[in-house]
């Protein structure tokens, strides 16, 4: 396949633009870590990779594809601009790196069988055996992710009445600075009234940097239920997971040690989004070596984040499509849950459902909310509905029947289905069957 000059203009078109223009200090970083010139084009390579939505966006990252495709703007552009790069070691070297589920299926399965010896399976997004667990726990979802003040008692014992996926007590933003000391001992002290919940109750420690997250993990571990799962804000570098883990090594006693817990990182500045890569790489290389933890998903801090780029909140979040793309990319790469922006203005519930939807579309796992009335509009947002769970498991049993017989693509149901949409239907069985939808 070669591109026409009309093609090639769309590419030079696309290069000059804004989103592009983030892609670029991407890939100048992967230029450096891998020594390669990723911009130096070979005019004799014609053979260059397709866009194939289906294939990308519901097998790969775990995208319902709209009418207009919006949600594959950004994804779009880096796979032209990749093309641009005209050499198949290139894109290689990409799919070894954050973005292997956009290049990879791009590419014949024989020729990255040849080139790189590697064995392909079709991985389930979101399968739950991150590059950070020695072993498969049980799925736990997190659609709702509701925040609490730490220093609220009352709010706190709340939770249990309320039908919300993961309750986070929170230490940190929620708290103000005179209330942390009082903030983690409610919490140490609540974790036995909350142990039968049947929410992941979660801890929000203050950030490595502050100084007081020592402090806070010192306290919720001396409880005799300690969390079972942590989120560790405002996370910038690897080296911060470092530092994270060498204190919670020292705090942990040999029983919490062998037990685990589950841990989420959140991005909330520019630095922490162009990071994200190498800290789920440093989390993950961690948790095994050290099997203190299991790495279970990211969170986007989008107010940290739109003030630390200068961004202006709007309604539609046009602004912060590129960092949701990109958190939403990182994430399915290394089978991590990725959850979504919240919506500040509770009251605005239409507002809220078309938001909680458009995140579901574009392959987030999940949402945060700060109100329980966010919580069944999410929750449903992001659940299959009983009538998609019968047409995925008629889908998945007609499919086994067609592969007993040797064929590929069948129809069904009026439509020929081929192994992307098999794999979109395993997501959503499995998802059902984690949220009890039957």
């Amino acid at each position: 396949m070669k591109y026409s000059n009309e093609k090639n203009n769309e590419v030079e078109d696309l290069i000059k633009s804004t989103d592009v223009a983030n892609f670029f200090s991407d890939v100048r970083k992967m230029e450096k870590s891998m020594e390669v010139p990723v911009l130096k084009t070979q005019s004799s390579y014609n053979s260059i990779p397709k866009f194939v939505p289906g294939e990308i966006t519901q097998s790969n990252v775990g995208v319902l594809q709209s009418e207009d495709s919006s949600e594959e703007l950004s994804l779009r552009h880096l796979l032209i601009f990749c093309c641009k790069c005209a050499r198949m070691k290139i894109l290689l070297a990409l799919h070894r790196h954050c973005y292997k589920d956009v290049i990879l299926p791009t590419l014949k399965r024989g020729v990255l069988n040849r080139i790189q010896n590697t064995k392909l399976s079709c991985t389930p997004a979101c399968s739950y055996s991150s590059l950070g667990n020695n072993n498969k726990k049980k799925y736990i979802p997190r659609r709702s992710v509701l925040y609490v003040p730490g220093n609220d008692e009352r709010k706190i014992q709340k939770v249990v009445s309320l039908d919300v996926d993961c309750v986070v007590l929170d230490c940190e933003d929620g708290v103000a600075a005179n209330r942390k000391s009082e903030a983690r001992n409610i919490i140490a002290s609540c974790l036995g009234s909350l142990a039968g919940c049947k929410a992941d109750i979660t801890v929000r420690v203050n950030p490595v940097s502050s100084g007081l997250m020592e402090e806070d993990l010192k306290v919720v571990f001396k409880s005799e239920h300690p969390p079972k799962t942590l989120m560790l804000p405002k996370v910038d570098t690897p080296e911060e997971i470092e530092r994270f883990t060498k204190r919670i090594k020292d705090i942990l006693s040999d029983k919490q040690k062998a037990e685990k817990f589950s841990l989420i990182t959140m991005v909330e500045s520019a630095v922490g989004l162009m990071n994200l890569k190498d800290v789920i790489l440093q989390a993950s290389s961690l948790a095994r070596s050290e099997k203190l933890f299991t790495l279970e998903g990211v969170v986007f801090g989008s107010d940290d984040f739109c003030a630390d780029i200068g961004a202006t909140r709007t309604n539609d979040a046009k602004e912060l499509l590129y960092a949701r793309q990109k958190i939403i990319t990182c994430a399915k790469a290394y089978r991590l849950q990725a959850i979504d922006l919240v919506y500040i203005d509770y009251k605005d519930l239409a507002g809220f459902q078309q938001q909680a939807e458009q995140g579901a579309r574009m392959g987030f796992t999940g949402k945060q909310v700060i109100h329980p009335g966010q919580i069944p509009i999410v929750n449903a947002a992001f659940s299959p509905s009983k009538e998609r769970v019968q047409w995925a498991t008629e889908m998945i049993q007609a499919f086994d029947e067609y592969q007993k017989s040797g064929q590929g693509a069948f129809v069904f149901d009026g439509k020929m289905i081929d192994m992307p949409l098999v794999l979109q239907a395993r997501n959503i069985v499995s998802m059902a069957q984690a949220v009890s939808i039957t």
